[in-house]
């Protein structure tokens, strides 16, 4: 989850309880900004080493139905 105004229809209210609930289950702990997307997209665009990877700058525990499949390398 991102912080932007895409949120502002929620409320103040609405929006301090979605993201306590959200912060919870991220593994980052906290809600993502607009600078956290940013650096993901300037990493992308400047590693000379990067090629066809599919970025998923996400802290967000997903459902295991929306899930990736498991690597086929084993954990990391």
């Amino acid at each position: 989850m991102v912080d932007t105004g895409a949120w502002d229809a929620l409320g103040e209210q609405g929006w301090a309880d979605h993201c306590a609930d959200n912060s919870a289950r991220s593994p980052a702990r906290r809600i993502g900004t607009a600078s956290d997307i940013a650096n993901a997209v300037l990493f992308a665009m400047t590693s000379t080493f990067l090629t066809g990877a599919t970025l998923r700058p996400t802290a967000v525990s997903l459902s295991p139905d929306l899930a990736p499949p498991p690597s086929r390398h084993g954990p990391d």
